[in-house]
This record gives C-alpha cells, sequence and structure tokens, in this order.
C-alpha cells in the first residue's frame, strides 16, 4: 500500500468531462501515478452513471476525477471502493449541512439529502489478470447549483440547503482529508469490513418497506433492503419473504 497523495491537474482548455479526460491521460501516459486528480470548473459533456449526463453551471460545482492505483485489490473487492469514495463524500458534506442525519447514499453511488440527489459516483476499474490495476473516480457534487433544470427528477445544492454560498475549495479539501484518512482502510481486509459496516449504516432505505420496480419486466413490488452482496448487487427481501439481488439499472425506487 502507497499513501494516497494528491496531484493537481488543472487542463487549461474545456473538456467534456473530468473522468473522460483522466481516463484519456492514463492511456496517454501509462505511469501517471496515484493521487492524480483533474479539476476543472467546467465541463462540457460530464459523465454519469452508464451514459446519463451530469448537470453542472461554471464554477457552481464540484466535478473532480482522479486515479487510484497500488490498492492491491482483487477483482472481487472492486465494491469496496465504491464505498470507499461514498463515506469519504458523505462525511465532508455532513460537517456543512444542518442536519447530517438527513444525509444517505442511495445505492450503488448516489448521495441523498432526504429524499434529494446532492452528489453521484462514477468509477471504472482496469484490471491485470485478477487484481485491480488501476481506478478511475468522477464525482459531480452540487455546491452552489441556485436552482436545476425542470426535467432533472429530484437536484439538491449545498447552497439549496443552508442558504448561503460555499467555497468550493474548502468543500473540495475536506473531501481530500476524507478519502486520505479512510484510504488505509480500503487497503486492508479488517478496513472493508468497517467501510461495508458504515456503508450500511448509511444506507438510502435501508430496512425500510418501501416499493421497488424490476426494470427487467416491469412489475413493481413491496420490500426491504437488507444489505449489499459482496459483488455490490443490492439485496432486497420481499414481502414474500424471498431475497432477490439486483445489478445497477435492474432495479428503481418508486
Amino acid at each position: 500500500m502507497y499513501p494516497l497523495t494528491f496531484k493537481d491537474i488543472r487542463p487549461v482548455e474545456a473538456i467534456e468531462s473530468t473522468y473522460t479526460f483522466l481516463i484519456k491521460l492514463k492511456e496517454q501516459q501509462p505511469t501517471l501515478p496515484s493521487g492524480a486528480y483533474v479539476a476543472a470548473e467546467y465541463q462540457t459533456a460530464g459523465r454519469g452513471q452508464q451514459g446519463n449526463s451530469w448537470y453542472s453551471t461554471p464554477g457552481a460545482s464540484l466535478i473532480p476525477s482522479f486515479l487510484i492505483q497500488g490498492a492491491g485489490l482483487h477483482i472481487s473487492e472492486g465494491w469496496s471502493v465504491s464505498e470507499w469514495v461514498a463515506l469519504s463524500l458523505r462525511q465532508a458534506v455532513a460537517a456543512y449541512l444542518p442536519r447530517p442525519e438527513l444525509l444517505s447514499i442511495k445505492w450503488p453511488n448516489d448521495l441523498y439529502y432526504g429524499d434529494n440527489k446532492l452528489a453521484g459516483i462514477l468509477i471504472s476499474h482496469t484490471l491485470e489478470q485478477d487484481q485491480i490495476f488501476y481506478s478511475v473516480i468522477g464525482v459531480g457534487l452540487n455546491v452552489n447549483e441556485p436552482k436545476f433544470p425542470s426535467d432533472i427528477p429530484n437536484p439538491i445544492s449545498m447552497m439549496q440547503i443552508v442558504g448561503s454560498v460555499l467555497s468550493l475549495a474548502d468543500v473540495e479539501r475536506a473531501f481530500k482529508r476524507q478519502l486520505t484518512a479512510l484510504y488505509p482502510d480500503l487497503c486492508k481486509s479488517r478496513g472493508r469490513k468497517l467501510l461495508h459496516q458504515s456503508y450500511l449504516q448509511h444506507l438510502y432505505r435501508m430496512q425500510r418497506k418501501s416499493t421497488f420496480r424490476n426494470t427487467a419486466n416491469g412489475a413493481c413490488f413491496e420490500g426491504s433492503i437488507v444489505g449489499i452482496a459482496e459483488d455490490g448487487r443490492l439485496r432486497i427481501v420481499t414481502e414474500k419473504g424471498e431475497e432477490i439481488r439486483f445489478a445497477f439499472k435492474e432495479v428503481a425506487y418508486l
């Protein structure tokens, strides 16, 4: 395990997204080190999960992407990266909000305040044999967005919550501090177990009876989230007592 030290990369010209920029940069520069951190005030085509877009106006959101390499993770442990990033972001943001208990992590990689989306996370892994060679992580956090387009379902920004403009630089530093503080846990078996336990404690709708829709057949059903499988699939127990495991986009919250 190597200590996680961030090295900022700030493109001068406009870029489509920090995430795409970093992936291409790593391909062009294979020796790009762990901790490479691409930051920008604006991106012309922000990336979300599975081709979704991420809305942000210039200078209002935290939209970095960063690289980690050398964590020593087996391909079966990739889900731990998601838990590490989501928990780091939650802890960084919690210090700024009046009711941090309303912050939860909506599976797989969204940060919610109440029932509104505050942030999203995008992660890809590059493999080498049975190990994760490196991971690229993209984050979109609504910090000072004053309003959102009407076709975005349920967004919220930190500014809308607290009622004043926040220092984007301060929020970014807080996020980096949390990532660095929790990184040793990501690199150790016992630490990953602790991350998983903490993730479950903050999981949106955990152990709450809710309505879901199976996107494969369109069927709606009642059930409760009971956990996350080792491969990152969502575990839901239906009213009939049957446990079903869903991958991303296979189930919708209603």
